[in-house]
């Protein structure tokens, strides 16, 4: 089998065909499994999955009797599948032709464990954005110099197969944000070349009705707990460098100070688990003891909040930094913006 293409399904009932469609009709010489993980949605997504399995003997459908969350989604299929590269697909997206048959010809020709590639972002009224991703194509073997490419999106790679067995990410539950960040970081650190290429292959629909756009802004932060713990098992367990363990930090650290915004300004409430990720961020010795110790003060004092805010946002405008963290996803949309 050369490809597997996982896609994790919770109540997409409204997308979830012109997902398929825009997959099983690439013109594409290879051979190919879809595997839809049905993350025991509540509408009638499983019901269109099984009658669009009776035209489509390549589609595969895993099912969980329980919610288990995107990661393990994810990971139920990848344990399924059977091709040699493997990609990740939201049930809301689509690809756009030509992707498969020029993404695995690529990959197999610059003989590379991972192909990052450019999306487009498609509103709800149909306008579409280029992500502009890629600066420029190369094949690299430094991880640094691609690192930012993997902040927090999984659907614009493919994968070698040999980079997915036994991913500590993998293994992850009760998270709905920020978990496509740490698959994509323990993919590249396994991951000994990485290419990417400028050409565009994947439409990335801004769904305002998805978990991670409506995920509350405390529940966003829960998840930012274990995901820190996670983070630093994975950074540990590769013995990943400081350089590239502080930058991920950053990554992290800007979409927490957002919401922590949204809840003291906006919702005029604290975080009620300020301690445990205090602590969790206390973990990382690439922490500087005076990052952490303005840290605690974020959650009790709002002129320091801002001012910190103002500083680690890089925004000359009060105001929009409020207004930045009320607009955007704390999840999905940041997935292809953050740079």
């Amino acid at each position: 089998m050369d490809l597997s293409i996982i896609i994790p399904v919770f109540n997409t009932e409204k997308y979830v065909i012109r997902c398929l469609d825009s997959i099983f009709s690439q013109v594409f010489a290879g051979t190919l499994e879809v595997i839809v993980v049905d993350d025991a949605s509540t509408d009638k997504s499983l019901e269109i999955l099984r009658n669009y399995q009776k035209k489509e003997e390549r589609l595969i459908i895993v099912e969980h009797k329980i919610n288990r969350k995107e990661a393990i989604a994810r990971a139920s299929g990848m344990n399924v599948s059977t091709g040699d590269y493997i990609m990740h697909v939201d049930a809301d997206d689509w690809l756009l032709p030509g992707a498969l048959e020029n993404l695995l010809n690529k990959i197999k020709r610059n003989k590379s464990d991972v192909l990052v590639f450019d999306v487009i972002r498609v509103s709800s009224t149909g306008s579409k954005t280029k992500v502009n991703l890629i600066k420029k194509e190369l094949r690299t073997g430094s991880k640094m110099k691609v690192q930012n490419l993997f902040f927090g999106s999984s659907v614009n790679k493919i994968v070698s197969r040999s980079l997915t067995n036994d991913l500590i990410s993998g293994k992850i539950e009760d998270i709905n944000a920020t978990a496509d960040f740490l698959y994509a970081i323990e993919i590249l650190l396994r991951a000994e070349t990485i290419s990417t290429t400028k050409e565009m292959y994947y439409a990335y629909f801004i769904n305002r009705e998805s978990i991670t756009w409506t995920l509350p802004n405390d529940k966003y932060l829960d998840s930012q707990c274990i995901v820190l713990q996670q983070f630093h098992k994975i950074v540990k367990h590769y013995k990943a460098e400081k350089k590239f363990v502080v930058k991920a930090l950053k990554y992290l650290e800007k979409h927490i100070l957002r919401q922590i915004l949204i809840l003291q300004f906006i919702q005029r409430k604290s975080y009620a688990k300020k301690d445990l990720l205090l602590n969790n961020l206390s973990q990382f010795s690439e922490i500087s003891p005076w990052k952490i110790k303005s840290f605690t003060y974020l959650f009790d004092n709002k002129v320091f909040l801002l001012a910190y805010s103002i500083l680690i946002l890089g925004v000359k405008n009060p105001a929009s930094v409020l207004v930045r963290s009320i607009t955007e996803d704390p999840g999905k949309r940041n997935q292809t913006s953050e740079k």
